[in-house]
Formats: C-alpha cells, sequence, structure tokens
C-alpha cells in the first residue's frame, strides 16, 4: 500500500481521486495553479502545493514542476486524473527517474494509444474498423480543409493529444472550417501541450461502448487497490455505455450496454 500519493490534476477529477485515497486510508498531495488555490481539491488533499499562474502549460503541464513536488512531499506514488498529462508518456518516464510509481498505463502503452492517430494506425494494423479520416496529425489546415471536401461534410476535428472532449469541433459546412480549426488547435495547446489535429467523419447518433482494460501490478502490490485508484469511480461491468455527451465528453454512462449478439460482444472482448 502506498504511504502518499500526489494527485497531477485539479478540479472533481482530482476529488474523485482524494475520496478514493481517503477510503484506503493513504495520504494524498495536491497541486494547484494561481487560480485553484481555493478549490475543492485543495481543501480536501492533506497537503498542497501552488505549480505555477493558471494557463495550464505554466502549471498541470510542467512535468519539472509536478515531479518537484512530488519529491519535495516524498510521494511514492502518482496519480495523473485524466487529461492534461495523463496520456503524456513523458510523465511515467519521469516518475521512473525520480523512483515514483506511476498509477497508470506504460509509456509504451501510452505511445501506443495515447496519441488518436497512432491508436487509429495500430487499429488499422489489427483490422479493426475504424471511423473514415486521416491517420496522421495534418500540418496545414489547407490540407485538413481539402480532405474534408473530399470526405463530404460534416467533419470532426480532433486533438491528436486529446481527450475529454478537449480540442475538437464540429465543422458542418466549408465556411466554417478555418475558424474551426483555429479553436480546435489553440484549445489543444492549451489543454494537451501539443496543438496538432486530424479529423474524422463525424457520425451522427452514434451508439458509443466501451471496454474496459486494465490491470495489476505484481505481488506484493494488491491488485485491488490498484484497480480502485486507476478506475476511481469506474463501473463494475467491462462494458459500458458513454452515449450521453455533452461537447463531446461523455456525462452519462451505463453498465452492461452492449446491446449486440453474444457472438459480437466475444469479438469486442
Amino acid at each position: 500500500m502506498f504511504n502518499k500519493i500526489l494527485i497531477a490534476n485539479r478540479g472533481e477529477i482530482a476529488v474523485r481521486i482524494l475520496r478514493a485515497c481517503r477510503e484506503l486510508g493513504i495520504r494524498s498531495a495536491a497541486v494547484f495553479s494561481e487560480a485553484d488555490r481555493a478549490s475543492l481539491h485543495v481543501r480536501l488533499a492533506d497537503e498542497a502545493y501552488p505549480i505555477g499562474r493558471a494557463p495550464s502549460r505554466e502549471s498541470y503541464l510542467r512535468i519539472d514542476k509536478i515531479i518537484d513536488v512530488a519529491r519535495r512531499s516524498r510521494c511514492d506514488a502518482l496519480h495523473p486524473g485524466y487529461g492534461f498529462l495523463a496520456e503524456n508518456p513523458a510523465l511515467p518516464r519521469a516518475c521512473e527517474d525520480a523512483g515514483i510509481i506511476f498509477i497508470g498505463p506504460s509509456a509504451e502503452a501510452m505511445e501506443a494509444l495515447g496519441s488518436k492517430t497512432a491508436g487509429r494506425q495500430l487499429a488499422r494494423r489489427s483490422d479493426v474498423p475504424t471511423v473514415p479520416g486521416a491517420n496522421d496529425p495534418i500540418e496545414k489546415p489547407e490540407e485538413a480543409q481539402a480532405l474534408a471536401v473530399s470526405m463530404g461534410y460534416p467533419v470532426l476535428l480532433k486533438a491528436v493529444s486529446g481527450g475529454g472532449g478537449k480540442g475538437m469541433r464540429l465543422v458542418a459546412s466549408d465556411p466554417d472550417f478555418a475558424s474551426a480549426w483555429r479553436d480546435a488547435s489553440s484549445e489543444a495547446l492549451n489543454a494537451f501541450g501539443d496543438a496538432r489535429l486530424y479529423l474524422e467523419k463525424y457520425l451522427e447518433k452514434p451508439r458509443h461502448i466501451e471496454i474496459q482494460i486494465f490491470c495489476g501490478l505484481p505481488r506484493p502490490r494488491r491488485f485491488s487497490w490498484r484497480a480502485r485508484m486507476f478506475c476511481a469511480a469506474a463501473p463494475s461491468e467491462s462494458n459500458r455505455g458513454s452515449s450521453f455527451p455533452h461537447r463531446d465528453a461523455g456525462v452519462a454512462q451505463e453498465n452492461g450496454r452492449c446491446r449486440g449478439t453474444a457472438g459480437s460482444r466475444r469479438t469486442l472482448h
């Protein structure tokens, strides 16, 4: 069991992890930007440390500051939450170099799946059907716009390093493309420190099914707390529906919502 965990996130995400720590009897350390000094996660944590100004690229996206806090606070583990650095392979590598356990996927798994375009490439190599769209980051907006025209609108611009609905814009017609690209790129840079985008064909009224994949560490570190900390509020079923989005992020989920046949469920798992 850990003695103290640093939570490298903010807001409701951090609060969920803090509550899990409290239930497990683990001390917690929080980080905060100047804008979050009075936030709930700061008040709930056993310890809290400032890491910079309000813009996330000067605070929550600064791996050097977060690792410095983890060392100074003598945390033996770090939980990234989701968003910010949660899918950046540089963070687990920095944790390893500092002798801190990273609660989450390995850097190698992140490199394979943390990047949306790398994940699409892996899916194609594995013969997994994908939504039509680009399989590599698109550097120039003019190239992306030409692809959108050839695919047909509507399309969805997405951040390569994105998550949680950040860095996404629906483009319904050609005149809207330039402003949507600018907004998505700017939001992606602020949220993830990576402005790169790609695009996919927009699917209207899709059914979103997720398959949960996580694992424990070898003994003597127990599986139970690993699962609890990694999935702070995860459902017990191995598949879940996330078809109630707000701003392109799921806000309501249902357990066991794969409506396919028994054969299709076996294929998914």
